[in-house]
């Protein structure tokens, strides 16, 4: 690659522009020393003027640069050959100047092309320098050909026809500096004056547009000069004069000819492409205007600079992203703040050189873009903030009800407790908890003077946090009513088992009162815990209600658990009253006692266990209802212990009656099972009686007749000693067993052996006569009282 101030061809002999990239690029030419970084600081400079006049010598003189000179001694040819370009490099004494070294005019290699080429190699410098040396020698000044009228001409013509395409925008003047060579004796004012005639003739002479026919050439140049003297003859004075122009072209001196004015305003870094343009539109011969040329270059390197910003952008953006993926982003808004502004100002730090408006629109277009990639990573943000939300709403949720997962009970038995803090105000204070970290977080992480918002989201939270408010207020609801049932069933339940054990006549008025205390307990304690959930008096009164409802299930099922031992009770209830007296000692019965009459008392007295089972009497008046034996018996006999029975009617049931616990098939069932129960200690107590009566019915005939057959047998026992001992034994015992009203069980044991002997004679004995008669059958019958109908036992 050549050194910043060696000579770089951009055009060459054919008329083809220098590529852009490759190794031996005019990129890269640029990019030495950073002078692609100059942006507006910096000047082009072109010479025009005949061939091998000095021009490339010259140059070389002022800025530095290394331009292929011609060697006199050998011959006199054509050296520079298309346009040439390079940096100035003087120690610093020069400001950064591009100089253009132009083919020279009047060529003998050029022939008839020269003015077709000369033309473009001249409007190329127009329009890329901000000054134009005129390389021309002091004798030509006043010819025509020789003084290059004809270049002045074309150079007046194509800044013409510039500012014609370009009337709508503002053009700077472009300065032309005329450097006259080996200047002599002819006074230096005299010249210019020459030179200044010519040119205002050659203006005169060129045809212009109706809005410039009234104008000077100094509305389009600013005009100045510099005599130098020969090289050859004063090589002295030459390089001192030279040395004198060169400080000129320093924007540090008085008179500097760099003016900003002059400026083309175009940045370093799109020096390439604006010329490349240029020369494809003066190459095909084309109108050339500047104005949109500088906004195509503005629209190509203002595409150019925003994508390296944009890729620059996207490096800063990936731990964004990756800090993002992992958690909330702290700062999330200044951070976004500072990528976008580092990459506008990247941008702008390049772009700003350029046309305005493209410039400013391809700005917004890049922002555009940078706060779209930004907005992808806040809507990340946006879901990592909703997802710390509602973490952070369970984590509160477990805090502030904790019955929620079981943790604790907020009833015990016999009490329910009622919460310190109401539901709806931990509600509303974990809701707003939740609700002030996620508009923190989303606040700071909106993009200052963007349209981002969070609303979307918020409005996702707000719904997910309600729905899940509303679920914990229906689960706690359901728990306090749950809570409120065990409560009330504390209460009922173990009174109304020590009552149905009892089932006293007092029975229903004692459940009764239960019932009423526990449902009024229960009720007060719903309504105190409900006060906590702010339910609406409509709501309130369904759950009291679904209360009431629960509590008589309860009762109704607790019943029906009872009825499972009904029959053992009836059973017990019956034994107690029939083969026990009223002193509770087991019964012996005479031949006075009435075996059907107690029979039938105590098993209607187990019949009304039946009756208080049935059917709930929850109300006073329920009491005169008799619900299944008024409909099985027409008696209105007065039962043993429940005088109230009497007279008692059905009235009051309805068809699916809720309060009738054992359906009348189930009573009749039940009842139906326990006289067959009962039916054999009838029997049995039948049997008893008549075997006292039997040990006991002794004539007294008899007594006399013993008395005096037996008188001998009477001596003896009374004179035998041993004989009169145990007559005393024997006759203690049977003492003993009377004042224990052991006789009819005694004599009940004698009874039975004696017929057990009776009968084995008797077996024996059909035995043998079955063999010579048969058998007779012999039936025996036993009517057992009943009120609704006979049992027979064979």
């Amino acid at each position: 690659m050549p050194e910043s101030n060696d000579a770089f061809q951009i055009i060459d002999n054919q008329g083809e522009i220098a590529a852009e990239s490759g190794n031996n690029s005019v990129r890269n030419y640029l990019a030495y020393n950073d002078f692609i970084k100059r942006g507006l600081d910096y000047s082009v400079i072109a010479v025009l003027g005949p061939q091998s006049s000095g021009k490339s010598t010259l140059l070389n003189l002022m800025f530095g640069t290394n331009f292929a000179v011609m060697d006199a001694h050998v011959s006199r040819s054509r050296t520079t050959q298309g346009v040439w370009m390079a940096i100035s490099k003087n120690e610093g004494k020069t400001e950064p100047v591009i100089v253009l070294d132009v083919e020279g005019t009047d060529s003998r290699e050029r022939g008839e092309e020269d003015l077709a080429f000369e033309r473009k190699t001249s409007l190329f410098s127009l329009a890329l320098s901000s000054v134009l040396m005129i390389n021309m020698w002091m004798h030509d000044i006043g010819r025509y050909n020789a003084s290059n009228t004809a270049l002045l001409k074309t150079v007046l013509e194509l800044n013409l026809q510039l500012f014609q395409s370009s009337r709508s925008h503002h053009l700077s003047k472009t300065l032309l500096f005329f450097v006259i060579r080996d200047h002599t004796q002819t006074p230096r004012e005299a010249l210019i004056g020459i030179i200044m005639k010519d040119m205002e003739d050659i203006w005169k002479g060129i045809s212009k547009p109706p809005d410039f026919v009234n104008s000077a050439f100094l509305d389009f140049f600013d005009v100045d000069f510099a005599p130098l003297p020969h090289k050859v003859y004063q090589p002295e004075q030459f390089l001192k004069e030279v040395s004198e122009l060169k400080e000129r072209f320093t924007k540090s001196h008085s008179k500097t000819v760099l003016r900003q004015d002059y400026s083309k305003d175009i940045p370093a870094d799109g020096f390439y492409q604006f010329a490349n343009n240029i020369w494809k539109v003066i190459k095909a011969n084309k109108d050339l205007d500047l104005p949109t040329q500088k906004e195509m270059l503005a629209m190509y390197r203002c595409e150019e600079i925003a994508e390296h910003s944009f890729k620059l952008f996207l490096e800063e953006l990936i731990p964004l992203k990756k800090e993002v993926e992992e958690n909330i982003i702290e700062n999330f808004s200044v951070k976004a703040q500072t990528l976008l502004n580092n990459c506008l100002s990247e941008y702008e730090s390049i772009a700003s050189r350029y046309h305005p408006e493209t410039s400013a629109r391809r700005k917004s277009q890049l922002s555009e873009r940078v706060v779209s990639d930004l907005f992808e990573v806040f809507t990340v943000q946006l879901s990592k903030i909703s997802i710390k939300s509602m973490e952070l709403f369970q984590n509160l949720c477990t805090t502030a009800f904790p019955d929620d997962n079981g943790s604790q009970s907020s009833s015990s038995i016999g009490q329910v407790a009622v919460d310190e803090v109401p539901f709806y105000k931990k509600a509303k204070e974990v809701n707003g908890k939740t609700m002030m970290f996620f508009l923190d977080n989303a606040k700071a992480s909106l993009l200052p003077n963007s349209d981002w918002t969070y609303k979307e989201e918020y409005d996702k939270l707000i719904k997910s946090v309600d729905k899940e408010i509303t679920r914990l207020r229906k689960a706690h609801i359901a728990k306090t009513v749950e809570d409120v049932k065990t409560f009330i069933e504390n209460l009922l339940v173990p009174g109304v088992s020590k009552a149905t054990d009892k089932a006293d006549p007092q029975m229903w008025n004692q459940i009764r009162s239960l019932y009423r205390n526990a449902l009024e307990s229960g009720e007060d304690e719903l309504k105190k815990r409900l006060a906590n959930f702010e339910i609406e008096p409509a709501s309130v009164t369904d759950y009291l209600e679904s209360i009431r409802s629960r509590t008589f299930e309860l009762l109704k099922s607790k019943l029906k658990e009872r009825t499972d031992f009904l029959p053992l009770k009836m059973h017990r209830r019956f034994e107690d009253a029939f083969t026990l007296d009223d002193q509770g000692l087991p019964r012996g019965w005479s031949k006075h006692d009435d075996v059907a009459a107690i029979f039938t008392r105590a098993r209607k007295n187990a019949e009304v266990l039946l009756e208080k089972y049935a059917f709930l009497r929850l109300e006073p008046k329920d009491d005169d209802i008799v619900y299944f034996l008024g409909k099985n018996d027409n008696s209105n006999e007065e039962i043993e212990g429940d005088s109230s029975k009497k007279g008692k009617s059905s009235h009051g049931i309805v068809k699916n009656d809720p309060r009738v616990v054992l359906t009348i098939d189930e009573c009749e069932l039940i009842l139906s099972r326990f006289h067959k129960e009962t039916e054999a200690a009838y029997i049995q107590a039948i049997r008893d009686q008549e075997s006292t009566v039997r040990a006991t019915g002794v004539p007294g005939y008899i007594i006399v007749l013993i008395l005096f057959l037996g008188f001998n047998e009477f001596v003896t026992i009374l004179t035998n000693p041993i004989l009169f001992i145990l007559l005393i034994i024997g006759a203690g015992f049977a003492y003993l067993i009377f004042a224990l009203n052991l006789s009819g069980p005694a004599i009940g044991m004698i009874d039975t052996a004696f017929r057990n002997l009776v009968s084995k004679i008797v077996t024996t004995a059909q035995g043998i006569d079955k063999i010579i008669h048969p058998p007779a059958p012999n039936n025996h019958t036993v009517r057992i009282p009943n009120d609704r109908k006979n049992l027979k036992s064979e």
